[in-house]
């Protein structure tokens, strides 16, 4: 996806024949990038499982870690979501993992999304916000080779119901510019570094149901 929330496939494919297993590393190293966010106002991680097959169901899916000291089991909620612990012994030890899966039937995914309340007026600093903490969540979290391969923030994105006719108004000094939604209910207010210096008001005709960077 170019658009937040972005996912990208960090292992595709990752899934267990009956002989077939990975390592403990390998989903460590997917997962640690996106845990321990206290230190971030808008940014939310997406990591799931996702079956590549529609008969396949994510809570049926079991991830199994051979630790030393016992098997440990991973269920897979509904939505995708995998709660995989992050453990230094572990990480040290480097167990096999298995799914309980064909190989190639599902794929683990990882992306970050930052998303505002949703709010009737905001300045345009905003923007400049969200994508400033993005950026920096990647360079302390994200090697060059996947920064590489993430999108870069280009717009605040407003999302609202198709039926609210979603507008803005900016108030720029040569006079207020409006901008309309589309018929899916998006609205894209584009990075502009004039706007960034002169921070105009932004005004909406009706509370979005999202505020996030939009990607490209």
């Amino acid at each position: 996806m170019r658009r937040l929330p972005l996912a990208v496939a960090i292992l595709a494919g990752l899934a267990s024949a009956p002989a077939w297993s990975a390592q403990y590393r390998d989903v460590y190293d997917v997962y640690a990038p996106f845990s321990s966010l206290k230190g971030y106002q808008f940014l939310r991680a997406n990591v799931k499982v996702v079956p590549a097959q529609r008969q396949i169901r994510a809570e049926t899916i079991r991830l199994v870690i051979h630790a030393r000291q016992g098997d440990v089991s991973v269920a897979v909620a509904g939505d995708g979501t995998m709660p995989f612990p992050l453990d230094a012994t572990l990480y040290r030890e480097n167990p096999a993992i298995e799914f309980n899966q064909p190989k190639g039937s599902i794929a683990l995914t990882a992306g970050m999304e930052a998303i505002s309340a949703p709010r009737l007026q905001f300045n345009f600093k905003l923007y400049d916000a969200m994508a400033e903490e993005y950026r920096r969540w990647q360079h302390e979290r994200l090697g060059l080779l996947a920064r590489m391969h993430m999108p870069s923030p280009k717009a605040l994105l407003l999302r609202f119901p198709p039926a609210a006719h979603g507008a803005a108004t900016v108030a720029l000094p040569s006079g207020p510019l409006r901008l309309e939604a589309n018929g899916e209910g998006e609205l894209r207010i584009p990075e502009n570094s004039e706007w960034s210096r002169q921070d105009p008001l932004i005004t909406l005709n009706s509370m979005p149901a999202t505020i996030s960077l939009g990607m490209d």
